[in-house]
């Protein structure tokens, strides 16, 4: 009965699996159609060529992209905390669609902050490209940690890594080298803990994410909730200790 079951579930994966990559190559190809016919008079590849989805497919493969309107902000910000400048951004002109993160990111992406200023930014972000694609393959990792028991021989796991890899998010994402990426692996670890019952990662690991995107701490409601008491407090200190750090670097009003 339990071979049974788990056959009956990969074969409900697979066949899921297989509706949503038809469906993506589909709206994909029509975009890519529309994009194709409706291209300016000089167009730029690939953008003018084929849709965003089909651009992104290969961001896997593609040399390390040293430009992100996503991550330069907080790479900045990162430099300025560095040097002890309240002002995160005042060295920055928006280029595009750019987000402001909070003074409390710029304490995470140090890392990133002290290669900018021994390389250079576009080092930074080409390095932060590479870390990028190791994250959707820890994503990768923690997602077949959950699904094990519903997926067995090399198909399937092959299956899995095609469907993991044709979501748009995740591709597009490493397209852009955006910061969401840490985030998504992050949250896919604090997952992860919370199943194995390893509450303090698991609040270590919130709190983290938190300090990049404030609103996660929206979570702690349902740690409460769980009475998993030890994620909850790990995840206040842990928390806390990051914005005193970040106050320590630039101040209460940076």
């Amino acid at each position: 009965m339990v071979g049974c079951s788990s056959e009956n579930a990969t074969q409900r994966l697979a066949l899921a699996g297989l509706v949503a990559l038809a469906g993506i190559v589909t709206i994909e190809t029509v975009n890519s159609l529309r994009i194709s016919q409706n291209a300016p008079t000089a167009p730029h590849f690939p953008q003018d060529y084929v849709s965003k989805g089909v651009w992104s497919a290969f961001a896997l493969v593609r040399p390390p992209h040293p430009n992100s309107t996503d991550l330069a902000p907080v790479i900045t910000a990162s430099q300025n905390a560095i040097s002890r400048n309240p002002d995160l951004y005042t060295n920055y002109t928006p280029h595009g669609a750019s987000f402001v993160y909070p003074p409390s990111a710029a304490v995470v992406f140090t890392p990133l902050g002290w290669v900018a200023n021994t390389l250079g930014l576009p080092q930074a972000t080409q390095v932060m490209d590479v870390l990028g694609r190791l994250c959707v393959l820890g994503l990768m990792i923690t997602a077949g940690t959950f699904l094990r028991r519903s997926i067995s021989g090399a198909f399937g796991w092959s299956f899995l890594a095609v469907v993991l890899l044709g979501f748009f998010p995740n591709r597009w994402a490493l397209t852009c080298v955006q910061a969401q990426l840490i985030m998504n692996t992050l949250l896919g670890t604090a997952i992860l803990a919370y199943g194995y019952r390893r509450d303090a990662l698991c609040g270590t690991v919130i709190a983290f994410t938190s300090l990049i995107k404030p609103h996660f701490m929206l979570l702690l409601p349902f740690l409460a909730a769980r009475r998993r008491w030890r994620g909850l407090g790990t995840c206040t200190v842990t928390y806390a200790l990051g914005v005193a750090a970040s106050v320590a670097l630039t101040g209460l009003s940076p």
